[in-house]
């Protein structure tokens, strides 16, 4: 759940409160006379392995560094939101406490160690006594983990004897054992050739060898040469190392550390942008709320990953999401910091470097080192692949997938919605579904929207002319609208014209309800249709539309009150809607490129296809995210971020879905150009997705723009 301006809430007040716990001992631990006396830009913390230790054993004595681990073990046995509020901090706050050995080796230590193995290892990792490494990438493999060629045969004692090179592994020099995996039976499948090892780094044998990254931190490569180790350093099952690998590299990608990160730097930027004055820049205050909604979206895609970690299981491609959200934002973040602080963005300097101009030197430093982020932990090119498999079910080969559409007509359930108590996650649910239909009519025939305005509108002024009658005429109206007997039109009105351009299905409409969103404060007009003046018009819906114009001065015409939750609830209805639209796109091109026979296979197998249909996923995901935490709790931030994005990813979910078909979708009895015209058409209505970022842009900052 999301509260106020900050889209980061782990939902929980004893976490709330944990978290302050922890950014108190890291304000006070990492003071900058502290961090400028331990500063080591060849390590990736940034300081010093001395003054490391130090931080990670005060974490230990707190009980912090294993707060969700079992109780049994010595464990805090607090749910797994508690290790990610305590990872979101460390993050925030570039401490040391990121690449722990509890972070890097525990899922695998703790699902497949044995009893002595555990009695072992997991009291210095909890203490931070230890510093563990994960060594599975080579030289030769990349990130095809199964053309692993370090080896491991048995020894005439009955340990093992490991060779080959580990690759790129972070922490290398100052670890002091790691987690890799060998092939233990060349004759198997790759997949069930391996083993997972634990390989103290001082044993004989081991090699070390430093290498200087581009931003100046170091990766190591580990050369084992006959390096002997005991039976039981065999961890888990022989030849089921890949699968424990797997599973390790899975829970490493929760996108907490990356969402941490992000939200810290978004931060810093905000906060230099405003003491340098340039918070009153429009351009500036754009820029800074489109980060905002990235924030919130890769927050919303981690999330979903503690959720179910929380239940017991994790969907592979909630966490491909999390990985692929997180990283960008944090290219995101770089790449616009670049442009709003210009050449003072050309200086480089590590976090804890001293400097006088910190923030503009992180941030030339980010833009460099934030390359990695899309590369390490699996490349995002195949988290995208990862989405299309498991989110997608895209196939290798051509599948037979029946896309079922919804019935035309309007849901029964809508009807018994209006006619009796309900929920705004109910009505958003509805309107979600009357979206993803092929129901005839404008795009608020669902009357959901104008329900949710009319239900609590008053006359303009309270009391003033016409007050009584138009307050029966309301009660009346929002009867009729839940018993079926009365159409209204949503009509968006181009500010100071007192004119909507294009209404769909106006000569359809009993009434009309005219928006004129842009407005500050936003007004709202009610008319009967025999008290405008309706002209037809093409559109780019092609039914019924027309220009709708009123005099806001007539009999018949008359300005509402509105209450400003009535309107959120209004567009949020509308969202739901653009969600559901955008939702039956996707499952359209999906059976599509898996029916569809090119190139010597199905579409789905061609990676471009897949790649542009899973950020479509993830697109579809974040707006659902953010339509569910804004009906739960629609403050003016939540409703806003909602609008955001529906009104941006929805026509660009049947835009690609319009790409992928190819030639089959343009036709008219086709149903996919449906779809697009109405995201394109509600996009427009509801004022775009640049009107809703200046508006989040207002919220957030306390700024005056420039006149």
């Amino acid at each position: 759940m999301t509260t106020g301006s900050s889209p980061i809430d782990f939902g929980d007040p004893a976490i709330e409160a944990f978290r302050a716990e922890v950014r108190d001992f890291f304000a006070s631990t990492l003071t900058p006379e502290r961090t400028a006396a331990a500063v080591d830009p060849t390590d990736l913390t940034g300081l010093a392995e001395p003054f490391e230790r130090e931080v990670l054993r005060a974490c230990g004595e707190r009980g912090w560094l294993g707060i969700s681990l079992p109780a049994e073990l010595g464990g805090g046995g607090r749910p797994l939101r508690w290790q990610a509020a305590f990872s979101f901090e460390s993050a925030y706050h570039d401490a040391p406490t990121i690449d722990t050995a509890v972070t890097l080796a525990a899922p695998a230590v703790l699902a497949h160690a044995s009893p002595a193995q555990l009695e072992r290892l997991v009291p210095g990792m909890l203490s931070g006594d230890t510093i563990a490494a994960i060594a599975y990438s080579e030289p030769d493999a990349g990130s095809d983990l199964t053309r692993v060629a370090t080896t491991a045969r048995r020894s005439p004692s009955g340990g093992w004897i490991i060779d080959g090179v580990k690759a790129h592994v972070t922490g290398g020099h100052k670890a002091d054992w790691t987690l890799l995996v060998a092939v233990t039976d060349p004759d198997a499948a790759p997949r069930d050739a391996m083993s997972m090892f634990v390989v103290p780094l001082d044993a004989p044998g081991v090699t070390v060898v430093r290498r200087p990254t581009m931003s100046g931190w170091h990766l190591s490569d580990l050369h084992f040469d006959g390096v002997e180790v005991p039976d039981d350093a065999l961890l888990g099952q022989e030849n089921r190392g890949w699968r424990q690998m797997a599973d390790a590299l899975l829970a490493e990608r929760s996108g907490v550390f990356w969402v941490g990160w992000s939200a810290r730097l978004t931060d810093d930027l905000t906060s230099h942008l405003r003491a340098t004055g340039r918070l009153v820049d429009p351009r500036v205050r754009r820029e800074l709320a489109r980060l905002h909604l990235g924030l919130s979206v890769a927050w919303g895609h981690t999330s979903a990953v503690l959720d179910a970690q929380d239940a017991g299981s994790l969907d592979p491609a909630l966490a491909a999401a999390a990985k692929v959200a997180g990283t960008e934002l944090l290219q995101e973040i770089a790449d616009a910091a670049g442009r709003l602080l210009g050449l003072d963005a050309l200086r480089h300097a590590a976090w804890f470097e001293p400097t006088d101009h910190r923030v503009a030197a992180r941030f030339g430093h980010e833009l460099v080192d934030r390359v990695r982020e899309t590369i390490s932990v699996g490349p995002n090119e195949l988290q995208r692949d990862t989405i299309a498999r498991f989110a997608l079910g895209l196939p290798n080969r051509p599948t037979r997938c029946a896309l079922e559409l919804a019935p035309e007509g309007r849901p029964a359930a809508m009807r018994d919605l209006l006619a009796g108590p309900s929920t705004l996650p109910e009505r958003i649910e509805v309107a979600r579904s009357i979206g993803a239909s092929l129901v005839p009519g404008p795009p608020c025939s669902s009357v959901l929207a104008p329900w949710e305005l009319l239900h609590d509108a008053a006359p303009s002024p309270p009391g003033g002319r016409l007050g009584g009658t138009l307050g029966e005429l309301l009660s009346d109206l929002v009867a009729r609208l839940a018993s079926g007997d009365a159409e209204v039109a949503w009509a968006a009105v181009v500010p100071h014209t007192h004119q909507a351009p294009v209404v769909p299905h106006a000569d359809a409409a009993d009434y009309f309800v005219f928006i004129e969103a842009a407005a500050s404060p936003p007004r709202a007009w009610l008319a009967a249709s025999g008290d405008v003046v309706v002209t037809p018009v093409q559109s780019l819906l092609s039914d019924h539309a027309a220009t709708v114009a009123f005099d806001p001065a007539a009999p018949g015409v008359h300005e509402l009150h509105l209450v400003p939750q009535a309107l959120d609830r209004a567009h949020l209805v509308l969202a739901g809607w653009l969600l559901g639209v955008a939702e039956a796109a996707l499952d359209h091109a999906v059976a599509h490129v898996c029916t569809r026979e090119q190139h010597g296979g199905p579409l789905a197998a061609l990676q471009a296809v897949r790649q542009q249909l899973a950020d479509r996923r993830m697109d579809r995901d974040a707006l659902a995210c953010a339509a569910r935490y804004a009906a739960d709790d629609p403050n003016p931030v939540a409703v806003t971020r909602a609008l955001a994005l529906a009104t941006d990813r929805a026509p660009r979910i049947t835009a690609t879905a319009h790409q992928v078909c190819g030639a089959e979708g343009l036709y008219a009895d086709a149903p996919l150009h449906r779809w697009f015209r109405r995201a394109a058409v509600m996009a427009r209505m509801l004022g775009g997705p640049d009107l809703h970022l200046d508006r989040l842009a207002d919220l957030l900052h306390d700024e005056r723009p420039l006149p």
